[in-house]
């Protein structure tokens, strides 16, 4: 063994996470500036989105990898959705190729450039404001790639009432309830999962991974492009909103995990369970 590589495997795991760290600090505010002027510059949304028509805009983020899962998520949402109006909208970089995709699908490439930078996580929040001008139906679907519809999650929202804000049951891989209708802040209780019959928007918020809005109300409440993945951009658009009107959940509507996504443990666990006692009732 060289003397250089004995040095390696004798420096301490910690002397190099503090290394990271001061790397870190030193190169992530240039190199997030350059990340936000390549954004500013490289992606012009349209000037004055047109009037919205009654309909489905489903909106789908995709970073031009994850061709099956994107597939998947497509091939469902066209199930339910033909023959009415509606159209898909992946937001991807331009080098994405859909040809592959049934031409009887309304597909909507809307092309996102991105700087893939250490430290700069991705854009996340202006991926969907971006992708939401593009949207010419009322309701707006904003979903990862790695999820998909279950059969008879159109039918589930003909029969549910009007919503500005909106969530449904949103699956594990196995199949077991997820983090869909959630609290926060809920007092003596913190974060858990809410029983479908109940609602206290005030405590709760919105995953980011899937949500139900109509186009004009988030539109003029935008999430917040200072923040990016990873970086509670979810949780801050919900308190951002939570005050100026209800959330509302579809209990007969479904989406699943096409991956395998951390269940209700932990904190979520012991915060479910306090809300079964108080509202008398099982919720997992």
């Amino acid at each position: 063994m060289s003397f250089f590589k004995k040095i390696k495997k004798y420096i301490s795991p910690n002397i190099k996470s503090e290394g990271r760290k001061v790397l870190n600090k030193i190169f992530s505010k240039p190199l997030r500036f350059l990340a936000n002027s390549y954004e500013k510059i490289f992606n012009r949304p349209p000037i004055n989105p047109p009037p919205s028509q009654p309909g489905w805009s489903v909106l789908v983020l995709n970073s031009g990898k994850n061709r099956e899962s994107l597939e998947k998520f497509v091939t469902t949402v066209y199930d339910e959705l033909k023959g009415t109006d509606y159209e898909i909208i992946v937001v991807a970089p331009p080098f994405l190729d859909l040809s592959y995709f049934d031409k009887n699908i309304n597909l909507v490439h809307v092309i996102w450039n991105e700087l893939s930078l250490w430290t700069v996580p991705f854009a996340i929040s202006k991926k969907k404001n971006f992708g939401a001008k593009y949207a010419k139906y009322d309701k707006v679907v904003i979903s990862h790639d790695y999820l998909y519809f279950l059969s008879g999650w159109k039918k589930g929202y003909d029969g549910f009432e009007d919503f500005t804000v909106c969530t449904n049951v949103v699956l594990d891989e196995q199949g077991n309830r997820h983090m869909d209708w959630v609290v926060w802040d809920y007092p003596g209780v913190g974060i858990g999962l809410l029983p479908y019959n109940q609602e206290c928007t005030e405590y709760q918020v919105i995953g980011g991974n899937y949500f139900v809005v109509k186009r004009d109300f988030f539109l003029s409440n935008p999430m917040n492009e200072n923040l990016r993945w990873g970086e509670a951009e979810d949780i801050d658009w919900a308190f951002s909103i939570r005050k100026k009107t209800k959330f509302k959940v579809n209990p007969a509507s479904k989406v699943q995990y096409q991956k395998f996504k951390k269940g209700v443990i932990g904190p979520w666990l012991e915060g479910t369970k306090k809300l079964e006692k108080i509202f008398g009732q099982k919720i997992i």
